[in-house]
């Protein structure tokens, strides 16, 4: 349970400090792959988040928007 509060805050602010105009996948994925190697629960999180996100289309959609509400619902389903 530690290890997903954890994972839940850190995916909130990774999220929230991807800057649009920016690659924002690449800064994602950068600041995940840091953190995998610390926290177990991360690696699943963090392919179905790089997954996920690379798929929306930035015109329609936020996402910086979309990957919060992804994450924090995905972390839902696994509690």
């Amino acid at each position: 349970m530690y290890s997903l509060l954890v994972s839940y805050l850190y995916y909130r602010d990774v999220v929230l400090d991807v800057k649009p105009g920016n690659d924002r996948l690449l800064a994602l994925s950068k600041q995940i792959d840091g953190l995998n190697s610390r926290i177990a629960p991360l690696q699943q999180l963090s392919d179905f988040v790089k997954k996920e996100c690379a798929n929306v289309d930035a015109v329609k959609v936020s996402k910086v928007n979309f990957c919060k509400d992804l994450t924090d619902n995905y972390l839902k389903n696994i509690n």
